[in-house]
């Protein structure tokens, strides 16, 4: 009996320090979580660059079309400092798996970021935050992408063809008139040309272009 309750105090003991270590660690992680958590919220958006951002048509549209229908609002609501999915879904007032698909698509072009904190329970929160610098950087890609093409496309064609294999390559953005006289076929390795019209033609290279930076 007496051997029993030496083991007894024996378990208590290792099980508080135990509890001691763990509380000590977490405490780490809270406070540098904490710390990176504070500096990314300081980091205030140009407020001035945003509006400019938002209120360009060429931006909305690219957005909506490549992300989805509540991106600029999302945006909207991060600008203003970290905010985890499910905080934007309430705001926005949409379903959470919607905004976090867009969410991890604006993520995949780099506009947004995130931070991640775990839960005593070990459940992962995400915090997300709008990247000032690539926002800018992909916001006068859409422009400059959309602004060359329209100057070398001829206004009276609505039809062009590109060969995906070697687009990378030479760039070639062929017209109507002179895909007929290939046979649409690619010139460099013989491949079938795709038809693509001048609104998609226009996405396509700007997506390229930031893809490729």
């Amino acid at each position: 009996m007496a051997t029993t309750s030496k083991k007894l105090v024996k378990t208590k003991r290792v099980g508080k320090t135990l509890n001691k270590k763990k509380d000590k660690k977490n405490k780490g992680i809270s406070k540098k979580e904490k710390k990176r958590e504070n500096t990314i919220t300081y980091v205030k958006v140009d407020e001035k660059l945003f509006k400019e951002v938002l209120e360009d048509n060429n931006f909305k549209e690219y957005l909506k079309e490549h992300v989805g229908p509540r991106s600029i609002e999302i945006l909207n609501v991060i600008r203003r400092g970290l905010k985890t999915d499910e905080e934007i879904a309430t705001e926005i007032n949409e379903k959470i798996n919607e905004v976090r698909r867009e969410l991890n698509i604006m993520n995949g072009m780099n506009l947004l970021n995130y931070i991640t904190k775990k839960s005593s329970s070990g459940w992962l929160t995400f915090k997300w935050y709008l990247d000032q610098k690539k926002l800018e950087s992909f916001y006068n890609s859409i422009n400059k992408s959309e602004n060359n093409v329209l100057r070398t496309l001829p206004d009276n064609c609505n039809d062009f063809f590109i060969c995906k294999n070697c687009y990378p390559k030479n760039k070639a953005i062929i017209p109507f008139d002179k895909a007929f006289d290939l046979s649409f076929k690619c010139p460099e390795c013989g491949r079938s040309l795709d038809r693509i019209d001048k609104e998609n033609l226009i996405n396509f290279i700007t997506q390229f272009e930031i893809n490729n930076k």
